[in-house]
């Protein structure tokens, strides 16, 4: 019989993480800070990310089946254990004694080995013409139309809704509009949508749920229509990747939101020139993510936030493609105070829409030209 005190003392020194290491080895991988992911031990999960390990709290939750485990959870649970042999195994493994700890030896984690990747599922093509059916109740969509565009723009804004495959998704529930962003791979097929909600004057709402993907409401509590435990879904895309091939000589700009790619190709145009599209976060920008426009040669420029160039070109650097560049300059000549410090190309495009005489003059001595050509000319010096 263990006494509480031992068991106390024994819990309150066993890390779940340092546990699972030593019987799961390299299949745990980093996801966060403080947090670790694999497929869940608990229901034989195959997907990353529904299982997570949390080092601060000492505890893992997976998201598909719904169970929380400590380490003595997880070694009953995973590994048969009954309650006193999990205190035993803790006890040798952190030096408390216990009697009948001594059989118990630290063992060497087993080798990983990845299970056979999940069949890749695509959408239907009738997703997005349904996501077409509350357009005039969108959020963004409303916003954006009340710009201060002038005629050129105002004629480019519905086709650049219409080519970059907008949509809207009205969560019944709550009554919550989002605004879609299909994400198309570069063969046309598409892969997911991400779900995104505003405010009405064009912000992101960044209260709880604000933000989500569409093959996760498919597959809520694994009883949905999309099982991410039988497919998975194809990640190897960015925002727009399905342009690329309509303008196969068109240099890539890249940005980091959607609703960023957007406003740039209606305000600038031209996208059979200059092809805007959006990486949907820092951590996508890998030569993995990037690989299919890497394989089609094609020049690509990063457009990177105020706070984001010195990021950028690590990561461009780490990238090793050389044609591949990071845009400064545009940031560097344009961007002022009142544009905030996490500002990106679009927050200085919808400035630049009713500029003060202090912008004008700047632009007038900087670029001569309108702005279109203004972007024109600094992708042009970059290639060169």
């Amino acid at each position: 019989m263990i006494d509480e005190m031992t068991i106390k003392k024994i819990k309150d020194s066993a890390s779940i993480l340092d546990v699972m290491r030593e019987f799961e080895g390299e299949a745990l991988k980093k996801c966060g800070n403080l947090t670790w992911t694999m497929p869940c031990p608990l229901h034989g999960g195959r997907s990353l990310g529904h299982f997570k390990v949390n080092e601060r709290d000492n505890y893992a939750h997976c998201f598909s089946c719904g169970e929380t485990v400590d380490a003595v959870d997880y070694l009953k649970r995973v590994h048969g254990m009954k309650f006193t042999e999990a205190m035993q195994y803790l006890g040798a493994k952190y030096g408390i004694p216990v009697e009948g700890s001594e059989k118990y030896h630290p063992k060497p984690a087993k080798p990983y080995i990845a299970p056979p990747p999940l069949p890749i599922a695509y959408m239907q093509n009738s997703f997005i013409h349904e996501s077409k059916a509350n357009i005039g109740k969108d959020v963004l969509l409303t916003w954006l139309r009340s710009l201060n565009w002038n005629d050129e723009q105002r004629a480019r804004l519905e086709l650049m809704i219409t080519l970059y495959a907008i949509g809207t998704y009205i969560d019944e529930r709550w009554g919550t509009i989002y605004t879609m962003f299909w994400y198309i791979n570069h063969l046309g097929k598409i892969c997911t949508a991400k779900l995104m909600r505003y405010k009405p004057d064009g912000h992101r709402n960044k209260d709880k749920y604000s933000t989500d993907w569409l093959h996760s409401r498919l597959s809520i509590q694994r009883g949905g229509k999309f099982d991410e435990e039988k497919w998975a879904i194809d990640k190897v895309v960015y925002f727009g990747n399905h342009l690329t091939q309509a303008y196969p000589n068109a240099t890539i700009n890249i940005v980091e939101s959607e609703k960023t790619a957007l406003i740039c190709s209606i305000y600038l145009g031209n996208i059979s020139q200059w092809l805007w599209i959006a990486c949907g976060g820092k951590s996508n920008l890998t030569r993995e993510k990037m690989l299919p426009l890497i394989e089609q040669g094609r020049t690509i420029i990063l457009y990177p936030d105020k706070d984001g160039v010195e990021e950028w070109k690590k990561m461009a650097k780490d990238i090793k493609y050389d044609k591949l560049h990071v845009n400064e300059k545009f940031m560097r000549d344009n961007w002022r105070p009142e544009d905030g410090p996490k500002a990106d190309i679009a927050d200085v495009l919808i400035r630049l829409m009713t500029p003060s005489k202090s912008d004008l003059d700047t632009i007038s001595e900087i670029f001569p030209e309108t702005i279109g050509m203004m972007i024109d000319k600094l992708n042009l010096e970059i290639e060169k």
